[in-house]
C-alpha cells in the first residue's frame, strides 16, 4: 500500500511540472538556473523558412537579475556591437517576457512562449505582428 501512496504522491509532482511541449519532464535545476548563461542560436526559423544563417556569430548572455546582453561579432571574432534588456518568466513560467533596446534606444517587447527548457538548451517560439511564428533554438555554449 506504501508503495501505491509513494507513486501516487510522485505522479502528483512530476506531472505539474510538465509544463513545456517539449520536455523536460523533470529537472533538478531551477527554471532561472536552465536560462541563465550564454546562448548560442542553433536554429532560428521564420514563417517556415530557416534563417539560421542570419544569426551566425551572436550570442545572448542572460543574467540570474534579469538581464540579458545581445552579442554580435565578425568574423574575426571581435564585437561589432551588443544590446542590451531585461527578461522575466510571466503565465505561469511558460513563456518568457523579454525587452530589447537596440544601439540607437529603440525597444522592443517580445513574449516568447517556452517549448524546450534544459540546462543546455532552451527552444521559444511566438508570433509576430503580421502572423509570422518564430522559433529560436538556443543552446548552452559553455
Amino acid at each position: 500500500m506504501k508503495k501505491y501512496i509513494f507513486l501516487l504522491f510522485t505522479l502528483f509532482i512530476v506531472i505539474p511540472s510538465c509544463k513545456y511541449d517539449e520536455g523536460p519532464l523533470i529537472s533538478i535545476y531551477s527554471k532561472n538556473e536552465r536560462i541563465m548563461g550564454n546562448k548560442s542560436f542553433k536554429k532560428v526559423i521564420e514563417n517556415g523558412v530557416d534563417v539560421t544563417a542570419q544569426y551566425d556569430r551572436q550570442y545572448i548572455e542572460f543574467s540570474r537579475s534579469g538581464y540579458f546582453a545581445w552579442y554580435f561579432y565578425d568574423i574575426s571574432g571581435g564585437l561589432t556591437q551588443s544590446w542590451g534588456g531585461s527578461w522575466q518568466l510571466t503565465n505561469k513560467k511558460t513563456h518568457i517576457s523579454m525587452t530589447l533596446y537596440d544601439s540607437d534606444d529603440n525597444e522592443f517587447s517580445w513574449d516568447w512562449e517556452i517549448k524546450r527548457l534544459t540546462y543546455s538548451d532552451m527552444f521559444l517560439e511566438r508570433t509576430d505582428e503580421n502572423g509570422h511564428t518564430i522559433r529560436w533554438e538556443l543552446y548552452q555554449a559553455y
